[in-house]
């Protein structure tokens, strides 16, 4: 399973996806309010993240994984990997800005950026339960290679 950065989408990893997808069965996650997934009632925190993907994970995948993330995508493959040791078999963490993680991101010129962009991201104190991340796309097979292209039979919505 394959998880974005802050400002990107599942499509992000589609210069690499071939390679990988001629081994491995893939999963690339658009988190909400990220691509084609839609945008929710509740918080944007790396916690609503985690919970997004362990119930994605729980609802629609099978057998155990091997997470990918970057930036966000790392901070949330830490909490999913926490959270399912069991299913997990292993991550892989690309610049995580953990330096970010809590109370100490107002240390860090992200505070700002966030703050400027957080009314674009919905309530972030809304109470109401968000289901899982709304879109990701699968490769088809693991036998065969991918191809970049969302129409392709190989790459479905799901």
């Amino acid at each position: 399973m394959m998880l974005h950065g802050v400002t990107r989408r599942w499509q992000t990893f589609l210069p690499i996806s071939a390679q990988l997808a001629m081994r491995h069965r893939l999963v690339c996650v658009d988190f909400r309010g990220h691509g084609d997934s839609d945008h929710a009632d509740t918080g944007y925190r790396v916690t609503n993240y985690i919970d997004d993907i362990c119930e994605l994970i729980e609802r629609h995948v099978d057998g155990p994984l091997y997470l990918y993330g970057h930036s966000l995508g790392a901070m949330t493959v830490a909490g999913v990997a926490a959270k399912l040791a069991g299913r997990i078999s292993a991550i892989v963490m690309e610049d995580p800005p953990l330096h970010a993680m809590g109370d100490r991101i107002s240390e860090t010129s992200l505070h700002s950026y966030f703050s400027a962009v957080s009314k674009f991201a919905g309530n972030q104190d809304a109470g109401k339960h968000r289901p899982a991340a709304g879109r990701f796309c699968v490769s088809g097979s693991k036998d065969g290679a991918a191809d970049s292209n969302r129409s392709n039979s190989r790459w479905r919505p799901a």
